[in-house]
């Protein structure tokens, strides 16, 4: 066996799949922030909050969650914190906030990131959107049993 070779075929196909990663994520970023800076990401998440009332989410915390499902886990947190500190959301709220965006987190880039590396889009998306509404609903059920 060639280790050398074998470790070079892994290490240009590691680098090129981070490479084809990076295309996708620097994109979504650079729009992320413009769309905040803008105004418009508040707005969109005005649009789409009551999908998050549905899974018992309140008003502050349907931004962060929008965030999580649009744009990723990463940006989603950075506006969990900025909330917390800034007294829009309350310790529960924001534990809420954390939960519902860990299972509903990243809708544009995670599938755009599965079909890079290989992965089948419909089926991503399809176990994305199965897995979130079963795993949401139990969360929602849960902070409604402890209200």
């Amino acid at each position: 066996m060639d280790w050398i070779a074998i470790l070079l075929e892994g290490l240009s196909g590691s680098v090129w799949v981070l490479v084809r990663m990076l295309v996708v994520l620097v994109p979504i970023i650079v729009v992320l922030e413009m769309l905040r800076e803008s105004g418009w990401l508040e707005r969109i998440s005005n649009k789409i909050s009551f999908i998050a009332r549905l899974f018992s989410a309140s008003k502050g915390e349907s931004f962060p969650i929008a965030v999580g499902g649009l744009f990723g886990m990463t940006n989603a947190c950075g506006v969990l914190i900025d909330h917390k500190r800034s007294g829009v959301l309350n310790k529960k709220e924001s534990r809420h906030a954390a939960e519902m965006v860990g299972i509903n987190h990243g809708w544009i880039d995670d599938p755009i990131l599965f079909v890079v590396i290989g992965a089948s889009l419909p089926i991503t998306v399809f176990a994305k959107i199965v897995i979130a509404i079963l795993w949401g609903k139990l969360v929602s059920l849960r902070k409604k049993g402890k209200q």
